[in-house]
């Protein structure tokens, strides 16, 4: 009945802002979400993704690869080049897990924005219309501001993310060209050590045989620690836009919603003082009394 009392109390204005409300839960639930769900409008950012874990998952195969034909050639030189190259598949594997989390929160926050907290945000507001509650008023507000900023955070990282890997893709591509001839590379020199049997190759191992295998493995160990200082540089550059920079957006998000959700809680020890203020007028009063 006082909820009926305070429908007819309503003003012309407080009526058309219910009405818009409910009008924006439609449209968000109806319009906005399927919209914001739909992969056709993160094409351009799904595609750079995409790219970019293919491009991760082709050098991881061309390092492994590069590993393991550095650990057969003659000698135990580049036994420690292929463990190092080996140790880059930890970092291709979390560079990875960090695209794929960008590329699902691409439309997952949009499924939460528009389905969840854009309707509880109208229905505080016609909470505040109806019953004056601050309290309303003050979520709904609030469930806005996030949204606003949970609507916005991934596809700013993506982007960027994208300033900084077009700077880089040349030095990526070459990483993976280097590979690819270090591996070939690696697999000459065992071929030529691996000819003939070995009463024919005597006579060649001493001399020129010697010399040529020993300059062909060096220039290979050159090569290896030259292609490890540029995956050493590539690696950097990948976790900044694929890890940090996310995260670094994420911790904003953080900062703000704090800022934005945070409530003032009456700290224990401001309690505590209260109280011993308290005793003491206490104790005065009494010995007064007693006196």
């Amino acid at each position: 009945m006082k909820l009926f009392d305070k429908l007819k109390n309503l003003t012309k204005a407080e009526i058309i802002m219910i009405i818009f409300l409910i009008l924006g839960i439609l449209v968000s639930v109806f319009v906005l979400e399927p919209a914001f769900t739909n992969v056709d409008m993160h094409a351009g950012s799904i595609i750079y993704l995409d790219q970019k874990s293919s491009d991760i998952i082709t050098l991881s195969a061309s390092t492994t690869a590069a590993s393991a034909a550095i650990s057969l050639i003659p000698t135990d030189a580049g036994a420690p080049i292929a463990e190092q190259l080996m140790d880059f598949n930890l970092y291709f594997l979390i560079i990875l897990c960090g695209i794929f989390i960008e590329k699902y929160l691409l439309t997952i926050s949009g499924y939460i924005v528009f389905n969840f907290l854009i309707p509880i945000a109208s229905v505080c507001g016609i909470g505040y219309i109806l019953l004056k509650s601050q309290r309303a008023k003050m979520i709904g507000g609030k469930l806005c501001a996030f949204s606003v900023v949970l609507i916005l955070v991934v596809p700013t990282s993506v982007q960027l993310s994208k300033l900084i890997d077009q700077t880089h893709q040349i030095s990526l591509q070459q990483n993976i060209e280097d590979s690819d001839s270090l591996t070939e590379e690696s697999e000459g020199i065992e071929n030529e050590e691996g000819e003939g049997n070995w009463l024919d190759n005597l006579g060649n191992m001493i001399g020129d045989g010697i010399s040529s295998l020993t300059s062909g493995v060096s220039d290979l160990v050159n090569k290896g620690e030259a292609l490890l200082s540029d995956l050493l540089e590539t690696v950097a550059v990948m976790i900044i836009t694929s890890c940090f920079i996310p995260i670094l957006v994420f911790l904003i998000l953080y900062w703000a919603t704090k800022l934005i959700l945070g409530v003032e809680i009456p700290l224990p020890q401001k309690r505590l003082k209260l109280n011993k203020k308290e005793e003491k007028e206490n104790e005065v009063v009494n010995e007064y009394i007693e006196a």
